[in-house]
């Protein structure tokens, strides 16, 4: 570089001239260094490119730090997952390349049941929705299969207990939960049939607890009866507790309500998001007269009225669980069963 006559300054080369093969390496060179700054201020990635958020194959947001591929390469799943949570009808098409899906299939469950005015017996725990567990239900790419998310029943009046509705995908039929024992009289002593059956109270004799009905249906899946009403107490007795997916519902010890059977775990399958902590369809508990009320199921179930708080509580949502049944109060309430769910898993 030198200084001309004016005093203006010029670039050259003072020794010997750059080959061509140089030059263009120069130039090459050159270029990707701006290429690179320009795409790392597009992509907001710093001095030391920092992460950024893109999307899977799925759908899902999955941090990408270009410092370190491994571990965004774990982070990257093919395991898809869908959940309808919303009650009603649902349609899904089914992805280009998909042929095989793994299904949980869960229906509403049942009310727990409302003792109406006959004040010395409770009402009965509601049974689960039945649960059907498909590890590999063929489908056919681009096909639109029906879904249909099961409400939970609903014990609106006196002496009053109500199923919970089915929930279906494709061929697959889980049975809504059977509503808890209501009613007055030896009438309402049993409890309903359903996915789960509902639990039973006595009134001076036995009362077998509702069926289950989900074992033995065409689509199989799980589902236990609801807890008999015994003899251990005549017209003050307590009542049952109704069945859940994983065990049958247990029956009342004199005036005190009998817990609802325990639902099962799908956690492996389809992770700790899905019920309660991975665990869906349980029985609710049932009322106590004065005493103890049931306690509901692991995975939702509602408990049952006791002396302190006559009122059931509702199962919770999207476990298909039953609702707990009331203590024998005038104008106590049951428990309303919890809605179900229909979640699909696949590889894409």
């Amino acid at each position: 570089m030198s200084k001309r006559p004016n005093g203006s300054w010029s670039f050259y080369n003072n020794t010997r001239s750059v080959s061509p093969v140089v030059a263009t390496i120069l130039l090459v060179a050159v270029s990707i260094i701006i290429a690179a700054s320009i795409g790392a201020t597009a992509f907001g990635f710093t001095d030391r490119l920092g992460s950024t958020t893109v999307a899977d194959k799925c759908g899902n947001s999955v941090e990408f730090d270009p410092n370190d591929v491994n571990e965004f390469a774990d982070d990257v799943t093919t395991d898809c997952a869908l959940a309808f949570t919303s009650v009603g009808d649902h349609t899904w098409e089914v992805p280009s390349g998909v042929s095989e899906v793994e299904v949980l299939v869960v229906a509403g469950g049942g009310s727990g049941g409302n003792s109406g005015s006959y004040n010395t017996a409770a009402g009965g725990g509601g049974g689960a929705g039945g649960v059907v567990h498909n590890e590999s239900y063929s489908v056919t790419a681009n096909e639109t299969i029906d879904i249909t998310v099961g409400d939970g029943g609903t014990a609106s009046g006196s002496g009053e207990t109500e199923d919970g509705e089915d929930s279906e995908f494709g061929t697959i039929t889980a049975i809504g939960g059977g509503g808890g024992s209501a009613g007055t009289g030896t009438d309402g002593a049993t409890g309903n049939d359903g996915g789960s059956g509902g639990g039973s109270r006595s009134e001076g004799d036995t009362h077998d607890g509702g069926s289950a009905e989900q074992p033995g249906s065409p689509s199989g899946g799980f589902g236990h009866p609801g807890g008999d009403g015994n003899t251990s107490a005549d017209s003050n007795a307590g009542a049952s507790g109704g069945g859940g997916a994983g065990d049958v519902g247990n029956e009342h010890s004199g005036m005190d309500g009998g817990d609802g059977g325990d639902g099962i775990d799908v956690s492996d399958s389809f992770g700790e998001s899905i019920g309660v902590d991975g665990w869906v369809a349980a029985g609710g508990g049932g009322g106590g007269t004065s005493n103890v009320g049931g306690l509901g199921g692991r995975g939702g179930g509602g408990d049952g009225g006791d002396g302190s708080n006559p009122n059931g509580k509702a199962g919770q949502d999207n476990t298909g669980s039953g609702g707990g049944g009331d203590e024998s109060t005038d104008g106590a309430t049951p428990g309303d069963g919890g809605s179900g769910v229909v979640v699909i898993s696949f590889d894409q």
